[in-house]
């Protein structure tokens, strides 16, 4: 099948979702107004739209369909309901598939009115929508309802992420990777943490946080400040390649996201393919993915304090940490291995195309 993308390309998910698609021998093509994160597979062709995001997603139009004049996709793929969404409306390209993320739909259209309308008439106007959760899903049909839609979740390479005992079992290590924004709530989690150290008797647990962004000077200052950053390590950021390894040395995977906008929980199904019990706060994609007491513990947001007890709680009892980071395991090769997931993609494709 000839695929025309139209993304992101600085974005990891865009990325793998190509390479993806190509390593089941169709010809991909990534058209992105964003530059390269990282290399793509050698037979995926890439054009570097001339203009830059945010203008660009208006100005790019015509360049945009003489490509696709160029390649004759059989469907052209388009990432984001919002910049790209419109890009991609403005083609006039059809039949087009619009693969939703998250902050698309959830916070693009809360903006103003004239933001929501742009949202629901891109989404109105694609040939179908493809959305990663059931969650997205239901809050993009409620900007518009539309009558052809597919849930594509985004899967977890099994080979790549797996359960691994710690070859070094000496210290406790709670752990999360995440972008340091707001968003992510790592702050409730520095502070839960601290309510951790506090009620720990003995040895003393650490937190690793690996990850780079925006607040992470503001993060590094709050451990400081409250006394626990000898037990807090900022790891930085770490190719996606290298995530597994950083897994490998956690006890117990910890992620307390505060808005609902985080809409599939990618990272906890990797903790999860691990191995790894997760804590998750109860936003939409999080906990659409963790079964409460059964791969996890679902705690509200914003409360550092039920964090801390379900932090307590698993670093006291190993067997219920064996028993969720197994059942996690097993649902992620149940349901939301890579290879099903480029099936529902191409599904999805042959289904708007017909």
């Amino acid at each position: 099948m000839k695929i025309a993308i139209l993304s992101a390309a600085s974005a990891i998910h865009t990325i793998r979702w190509c390479n993806g698609l190509a390593s089941l021998d169709h010809e991909i093509f990534l058209i992105s107004a964003h530059k390269l994160l990282e290399p793509l597979a050698s037979n995926i062709k890439y054009y570097q739209l001339s203009n830059k995001a945010p203008l660009g997603y208006y100005t790019n139009s015509h360049e945009l369909k003489k490509i696709l004049r160029q390649i004759k996709p059989e469907i052209l793929n388009v990432h984001f309901a919002s910049g790209y969404g419109t890009l991609g409306r403005l083609s006039g390209f059809t039949p087009l598939l619009l693969s939703v993320w998250g902050s698309d739909v959830y916070d693009f259209p809360e903006k103003s009115v004239l933001h929501k309308w742009i949202v629901s008439r891109n989404i109105r106007e694609a040939d179908a929508i493809a959305s990663t959760s059931y969650c997205m899903l239901e809050v993009t049909q409620r900007l518009y309802n539309h009558n052809k839609t597919f849930i594509t979740p985004f899967g977890i390479d099994v080979k790549e992420f797996y359960s691994q005992k710690k070859e070094d079992p000496s210290d406790f290590i709670y752990g999360t990777v995440k972008t340091l924004s707001y968003k992510y709530g790592i702050d409730t989690l520095i502070r839960a943490f601290k309510i951790v150290i506090d009620s720990s008797g003995g040895d003393k647990p650490f937190l690793e946080i690996t990850g780079d962004g925006p607040d992470r000077n503001k993060l590094e200052n709050l451990a400081e400040n409250l006394g626990i950053k000898d037990q807090v390590r900022f790891i930085g950021m770490k190719q996606h390649e290298e995530v597994a390894e950083q897994l490998h040395r956690m006890d117990v995977y910890v992620a307390l996201s505060r808005l609902d906008s985080e809409s599939f929980g990618v990272a906890i199904l990797e903790a999860s393919a691990c191995g790894l019990p997760v804590i998750v706060s109860d936003v939409d994609g999080l906990k659409e993915v963790t079964r409460h007491m059964e791969t996890g513990i679902v705690v509200p947001r914003e409360s550092p304090e039920k964090a801390a007890q379900a932090m307590l709680k698993l670093a006291g009892d190993k067997k219920l940490r064996k028993r969720l980071g197994d059942n996690g395991r097993n649902l992620v090769n149940e349901k939301y291995t890579w290879d099903y997931s480029l099936e529902s993609m191409i599904t999805a494709y042959i289904c708007t195309i017909i």
